[in-house]
């Protein structure tokens, strides 16, 4: 199997030049099906051997693999977490623009909220009479 090479323990570096050659043999397969599933165990493999932005930057690399983007976990979870940080960037500059004294403290907080957090920071967002009505909300009374 392509994918028994990244069984082995190995350094970062190994690691990345091993996941590299999996995914060019993986490109070699002719068969969209199989070249599919064996992208899908190399990229869950990878996720154990390699950090995530690692992996990521290493996908990118190779066209075949926006083919299947979609039905990556790890895909998924980045395109959830950009959309936070998108949602988090206009939350903050909504809530610096009604109260020019937001301290730096507050805007790496709203940064760093999940998903859930952020839609009832959005929710409330304009609800807050003063900064420390907001600060109170973000816990840094």
């Amino acid at each position: 199997s392509p994918l028994a090479v990244l069984a082995h323990r190995t350094t970062q570096e190994t690691a990345i030049d091993r996941v590299a050659a999996v995914l060019d043999r993986i490109n070699t397969v002719a068969e969209p099906q199989r070249r599919r599933q064996l992208a899908l165990d190399a990229v869950s493999f990878g996720t154990i051997i390699l950090d995530r932005p690692t992996l990521i930057k290493l996908l990118r690399r190779y066209p075949a693999m926006p083919l299947y983007a979609e039905e990556m976990p790890l895909y998924q979870e980045g395109l959830e977490r950009g959309l936070e940080r998108g949602e988090a960037r206009a939350l903050t500059r909504i809530l610096q623009h009604r109260f020019p004294l937001l301290a730096a403290a507050e805007t790496e907080d709203i940064a760093t909220l999940d998903r859930t957090r952020l839609d009832r920071l959005a929710e409330l967002a304009l609800e807050f009479a003063t900064l420390e009505d907001l600060r109170e909300w973000l816990g840094r009374a």
